[in-house]
């Protein structure tokens, strides 16, 4: 991710995280630009990861 990046770089860069990588779930206030953007909030491999441990 770029220095200071903008809210549509933040998204993109959390986005393609949350996709590829199980580390941690996106933080509530890129969350919350997906919403208020009126888009879906991207799927997150760390909440698939913390449910299949559950199952």
């Amino acid at each position: 991710m770029p220095k200071n990046p903008t809210p549509e770089q933040r998204m993109a860069w959390h986005a393609g995280h949350a996709a590829n990588c199980p580390c941690r779930v996106m933080p509530a206030g890129v969350i919350r630009m997906f919403v208020e953007r009126g888009l879906p909030v991207p799927d997150q491999l760390a909440l698939q990861a913390a449910a299949d441990k559950k199952s």
